[in-house]
């Protein structure tokens, strides 16, 4: 199971590579620096660790908050506004959207 979940994240993240060359012409390491990492891991632990569709959400709530921020309001507030929300959930929900990883070191008990 293990080795088959990190075989597709292998294949995912050379799409990605991939897909990311196509659309540049180009691959440079600059393109994911520090931020950039803080924005994925802000992603997949707003998400829920241990929760692939919680990651996917996570991205899908980064990416509209960053939109609809740029657009509407600021541009440079955009990565402040999706991290009040991240703070926010994180404090009413510790184990993200749909975490479950951990639920038990922050109080969550399983129902049933």
């Amino acid at each position: 199971m293990i080795k088959s979940g990190l075989f597709l994240v292998f294949v995912l993240t050379m799409l990605a590579g991939s897909a990311l060359a196509l659309m540049n012409g180009f691959v440079n390491p600059d393109q994911a620096g520090f931020l950039h990492s803080i924005e994925l891991v802000t992603m997949v632990v707003l998400g829920g660790l241990g929760s692939v569709a919680g990651a996917y959400f996570g991205g899908m709530i980064v990416g509209l908050v960053e939109a609809f921020a740029g657009f509407y309001i600021d541009p440079e507030l955009k990565q402040a506004i999706w991290f009040l929300i991240f703070l926010a959930v994180l404090i009413v929900r510790p184990t993200g959207l749909f975490g479950q990883v951990g639920a038990e070191e922050v109080g969550f008990r399983e129902q049933g």
